[in-house]
């Protein structure tokens, strides 16, 4: 069965074989790209269709570029990390956005797969 279609946008290669270690055998990801820098972002992003994006946001950063993709892809996940992981903003287009702080890793998994979409909609 395929993974979720996956890009890491601007996040740490540290944190990103972390998120790859943590859903081994909780949820399947299919990490289709690894894309390092804003320059023509929602372009590139459009081309490669993901179902989810994780975006690393940088020590003071807000989620604003999150908001923005979801804006341009309807229909994409976006999950915008903190520099540290203590927060996680969940966004999607036409939804509101729904912050995870200090998440544990049951409630990324659950971000991950769509679950928390469902329980934040009352689903």
């Amino acid at each position: 069965m395929p993974g979720i279609r996956t890009v890491f946008v601007m996040l740490s290669p540290l944190l990103g074989d972390i998120i790859r270690r943590l859903t081994q055998g909780r949820v399947s990801i299919d990490v289709i790209a690894v894309i390092n820098t804003a320059d023509s972002l929602e372009e590139r992003l459009r081309e490669l269709s993901p179902e989810l994006i994780l975006i690393g946001l940088g020590r003071g950063e807000d989620d604003a570029i999150a908001a923005a993709v979801a804006a341009a892809l309807p229909g994409t996940r976006l999950l915008a990390l903190s520099h540290d992981a203590k927060r996680i903003w969940l966004h999607q287009a036409g939804r509101h956005r729904h912050l995870l702080a200090d998440p544990s890793v049951q409630e990324l998994i659950a971000a991950i797969r769509g679950d928390l979409d469902r329980r934040v909609d009352g689903i």
